[in-house]
């Protein structure tokens, strides 16, 4: 008995070992992608420089993205699922609907203004991923279980304010939830194209392009929403914001 007891123990020490070898050979990964594509680029980036540089062998690379593009979302992936989760647990049922739902889209204004750079690589790239064979990689899975969270999450908080007569549009609260999720993502698009995106002027804008959208779902905005609308709407117009 004592024995095996040994043997369990070891067992056990060993599955941890490997285990933590394993998160730091991502870890190294991770950072020798995000080092290589903002000083290379994405088109000149190799994934060999990015193995000498993890320190790790080509088909060790291979294992935790199956190419060039699955590198670059591996950098940004886990980021990405602990912003949209921080984000979906911050959501106060005080908060009006269209605030809600800015305070969910926003915090990707938030997460790209500080990875501009990576941020326009991710979103030129996203345009290949979905589609077949990369749409089956681990990094692609990721990413399309994260959005379809989102907008799941969306979806839901629409069905409620419909239950409550809030929103008069008897249209199926995904469908709905999918035209903001359209809306959000050639905004977004627009944004990082900019020369220099500004941080405030995006929400802004977002906010009132939201607004737009929710009046055609037949929402009735509260008297807070309107006023941060107006701003929103001057300071998208006039464009004069910069980054705090």
């Amino acid at each position: 008995m004592e024995t095996k007891a040994k043997e369990v123990i070891l067992s056990a020490q060993d599955i941890g070992k490997r285990e933590r070898g394993k998160s730091e050979r991502k870890r190294r990964i991770i950072q020798a992608a995000r080092d290589v594509f903002l000083e290379r680029g994405y088109d000149e980036a190799t994934t060999r420089e990015i193995a000498i540089r993890a320190e790790v062998a080509i088909g060790t690379l291979f294992v935790y993205a199956a190419e060039k593009r699955d590198l670059l979302f591996l950098v940004l992936n886990d980021d990405l699922d602990l912003m949209v989760e921080r984000a979906l647990d911050s959501i106060s049922s005080d908060q009006p609907l269209l605030a809600q739902v800015l305070s969910i889209y926003e915090q990707y204004f938030h997460y790209l203004f500080r990875n501009v750079k990576l941020g326009r690589f991710a979103l030129r790239e996203m345009a290949y991923y979905t589609s077949y064979p990369a749409a089956q990689t681990q990094q692609a899975v990721q990413l399309r279980s994260r959005s379809t969270r989102v907008q799941k999450a969306v979806a839901n908080l629409i069905a409620r304010a419909q239950n409550r007569g809030q929103i008069a549009s008897k249209t199926d609260a995904d469908l709905l939830a999918s035209i903001l999720r359209s809306v959000y993502a050639a905004e977004i698009r627009r944004w990082m194209n900019t020369e220099t995106p500004d941080l405030r002027e995006g929400i802004a804008r977002l906010a009132v392009l939201f607004t737009a959208v929710f009046e055609g779902f037949g929402y009735q905005l509260q008297p807070g929403e309107v006023r941060t609308a107006r701003r929103g709407s001057a300071a998208a117009s006039r464009g004069t914001l910069r980054k705090t």
